[in-house]
């Protein structure tokens, strides 16, 4: 966050236009999953200082900063498929690690 918007911007400061800049950017990097976390850990912190009085008011999120939905994430994960590694790439791993067996 500090990244994206600089460290001299107050927390009033960015406006719902800049929250969805951020959103997209985010969308770039990361999977559906970690873009909720990210969008929603970043509500609670502005949540946070405002009932503990360290900010005025909250900010206006605005419609383009919002989590993914658990179905866009799922559907997501689902379309990734599993990470598995097959038999003989376990054994160069564990041939590289030096403990085959």
């Amino acid at each position: 966050m500090v990244a994206h918007f600089g460290r001299s911007v107050g927390p009033e400061q960015p406006r719902p236009a800049d929250f969805a800049e951020f959103e997209h950017k985010l969308a770039a990097k990361y999977a559906a999953g970690r873009l909720a976390k990210t969008v929603t850990v970043t509500r609670m912190i502005f949540r946070w200082a405002y009932e503990s009085e360290l900010i005025g008011t909250l900010p206006r999120f605005g419609p383009g900063f919002k989590a993914a939905s658990k179905r866009a994430a799922r559907a997501a994960k689902a379309e990734q498929g599993k990470n598995l590694f097959d038999a003989e790439e376990t054994r160069r791993m564990l041939d590289r690690a030096g403990a085959a067996g």
